[in-house]
């Protein structure tokens, strides 16, 4: 066993990670999420247009798939385990920001202690996100991309070790 990461599939699943919260940084006002006073926030807008809208829903369930894959013997069925699980975390997160859904997701989050740390991020990224469809028709698309770049790097590394 050479070792125990598919480096080029988890190099590549970092290289993406870092392209998402680029956007989040630079294109975006992120400062509400982290619980920063706004007069602390410099913005640095880049002002990538309509393809930030999408961009990182495109971007992360495609980096966290190659990241995941990196660290298994990819094969198909796992590979559609792990781009299959990722779609739906994040159709799931997608969906939390319905505004109908909301009602129902307060009570929960009351419930869990709505102040409580993660439960507070929670809460504030439910009630300040806004439901996108095509959100999840990019996150859809980032998982094929993942499916394909994890089935091309999985046959090169086992061409090499052959």
């Amino acid at each position: 066993m050479r070792g125990f990461l598919n480096l080029g599939q988890f190099a590549l699943g970092v290289a993406f990670l870092l392209l998402g919260l680029c956007v989040y940084l630079f294109d975006r006002n992120f400062v509400p999420f982290l619980g920063v006073p706004a007069d602390v926030y410099i913005d640095v807008s880049l002002d990538l247009g309509v393809v930030s809208g999408f961009l990182p829903s495109l971007l992360h369930p495609l980096s966290y798939s190659l990241l995941c894959a990196s660290a298994v013997r990819a094969g198909r069925r796992n590979t559609m385990i792990i781009c299959g699980a990722w779609a739906g975390i994040h159709g799931l997160c997608e969906l939390a920001q319905a505004e109908t859904l909301y009602p129902w997701l307060s009570m929960v989050f009351e419930a869990a202690g709505r102040d409580q740390g993660f439960v507070r991020y929670l809460d504030t990224y439910c009630l300040l996100g806004v439901f996108d469809f095509r959100d999840l028709i990019a996150a859809a698309a980032g998982c094929v991309l993942a499916w394909f770049l994890i089935g091309a790097l999985d046959d090169d590394r086992r061409k090499r070790n052959a």
